[in-house]
């Protein structure tokens, strides 16, 4: 991505989260950019095509974040963990912006096809995670696809009553710092089991 086209995309990211997908518009994104809106038509044909450049960019963004954190870590277990703590710092950093989430709930179809897409890379980094633990020896031989829509069902299901402010079980908080600690212990389940260890 050449440096134009970068800013142009850094600049609409910023817009559309603080304005919203509807609300944004390329005039908007020129002013942000410093740009003549004759220049985000060279490199997009319209508002769908940048915002699209923009999801692109976030995924590969969190691909790039989340390998560089698994290569430091040997143990598949580790990798594992490792991502869930990358996943949420990554959650953490949204709130903390003070940027309002409004862009999700204002994205209509949209929104399913930009869950997929995330869903999708997740769903490859979290495999290979369990493909190499299944070559190491350290985890049983499953179907590591079905593995990491489990765990993602979860993950994503504790992410979402964060943004909505309500858990779906009743009784936990919807709150990161819970969402993070329930998620790693059902991943600890999940790799453990709940059965004791039988006495030999």
């Amino acid at each position: 991505m050449d440096d134009k086209k970068r800013q142009l995309t850094l600049s609409a990211r910023s817009v559309f989260l603080e304005q919203g997908y509807a609300s944004t518009s390329m005039e908007d994104v020129a002013k942000k950019s410093n740009m003549g809106k004759a220049s985000i038509y060279h490199y997009f044909s319209s508002k769908e095509d940048l915002f699209n450049e923009v999801i692109t960019f976030e995924i590969e963004d969190m691909e790039t974040e989340l390998l560089a954190e698994l290569k430091k870590h040997k143990a598949a277990e580790d990798k594992l963990f490792a991502y869930l703590t990358v996943k949420f710092d990554r959650i953490r950093r949204y709130h903390q912006s003070n940027l309002p989430f409004h862009l999700w709930k204002e994205l209509g179809d949209h929104y399913h096809t930009v869950i997929m897409r995330f869903g999708q890379k997740e769903a490859e980094i979290l495999a290979s995670v369990f493909v190499g633990g299944m070559t190491t020896g350290e985890f049983t031989q499953m179907d590591p696809l079905k593995l990491s829509a489990m765990m993602m069902t979860y993950f994503w299901g504790m992410q979402y009553s964060v943004y909505r402010k309500s858990c779906i079980d009743g009784f936990t908080k919807p709150d990161l710092d819970v969402a993070e600690a329930n998620s790693k212990l059902f991943a600890s389940v999940l790799l453990n089991g709940i059965k004791p260890t039988q006495k030999k």
